[in-house]
């Protein structure tokens, strides 16, 4: 059948194409009828959300004003791009390979898994590694919810490790955002100058672990007593990285009298990724005997 059949005039009449080129230089697109009949088609209509059509799809096409122009793609199983019969009311599914946000500015940096769901600011996965499957290109200021993370970890007597954990995307890494603690009462001591982690009737250090950009905040309490006037330190410990004064505090403790210390701060210079940060203690004299210990970490995105 002639191209000259379907050039009827009037307006309205539609019918099913599969594109074969697609220019979106010249926005002119090729496609083939049922018949094999090649069309020349024109996409002079964008809307607020626009898709060029992939090569292979089949598109409906519309005669306006003597001229084929391109309306909205036919869903076939072939196109590997889903059903919307899979869908709950009230989903949105977006099937491009790119989202381009152009001048505007989308809330929420919206993005689309390679699954072509659409994937919200907001989403929630299993662990690290669905996340990272479904979002190959995240970008910066994303949030994600972990329902079982794999990485947040802590050791001590009590562990503060939630179930789920929040995580944004810096720009360099997924951040957690969560705090994690760990916390131990066994009663333990030291004489050691220099920082241990670990006491001599308990060996546990306490401990977090967790993915954090270049700074993170600590947080971290104590009590002590020594049967001797001397000055106990306690300190953080950087992966293998031994503590240091630095980030650490320093109390007098006046004989056998038990003493609270604590510090607050931020940490910078950090290795963006997994760290982990554990409680150390020195000794400036005597027998120190560390009562109770906390140790809370969040990440700073």
């Amino acid at each position: 059948m002639p191209v000259s059949r379907y050039l009827q005039g009037g307006y309205g009449r539609k019918l099913a194409t599969r594109i074969i080129t697609v220019d979106p230089a010249t926005r002119r697109i090729e496609g083939t009828l049922k018949d094999g009949a090649m069309v020349q088609i024109r996409a002079t209509e964008v809307g607020a959300v626009f898709r060029w059509p992939a090569e292979g799809e089949v598109w409906t096409i519309r005669r306006d004003d003597g001229y084929w122009i391109l309306d909205s793609r036919i869903e076939i199983p072939e196109d590997g791009l889903g059903d919307v019969s899979t869908l709950n009311p009230g989903d949105t599914k977006i099937t491009g390979n790119t989202l381009v946000a152009g001048s505007l500015s989308i809330e929420g940096d919206l993005v689309v898994g390679p699954d072509k769901t659409l994937i919200t600011a907001t989403s929630v996965f299993t662990n690290e590694a669905a996340r990272d499957s479904a979002i190959g290109s995240p970008t910066e200021g994303m949030i994600v919810y972990l329902t079982a993370p794999t990485v947040p970890a802590a050791t001590g007597a009590t562990n503060a490790v939630p179930t789920g954990i929040q995580t944004i995307y810096n720009g360099t890494v997924w951040v957690c955002v969560t705090s994690l603690g760990a916390f131990s009462n066994t009663s333990a001591n030291s004489s050691s100058a220099s920082y241990v982690t670990t006491l001599s009737s308990d060996s546990t250090a306490v401990s977090v672990s967790l993915v954090t950009g270049t700074t993170a905040r600590i947080d971290m309490t104590a009590t002590v007593v020594n049967g001797t006037a001397n000055p106990s330190r306690l300190s953080v410990q950087l992966n293998a990285v031994g503590a240091t004064d630095a980030n650490g505090v320093l109390v007098s403790v006046p004989a056998s009298t038990y003493v609270g210390l604590g510090r607050s701060y931020i940490i910078t210079g950090l290795t963006a990724g997994t760290n982990k940060f554990t409680l150390a203690y020195k000794c400036g004299g005597g027998l120190n005997n560390w009562i109770t210990r906390n140790l809370i970490v969040t990440g700073v995105a």
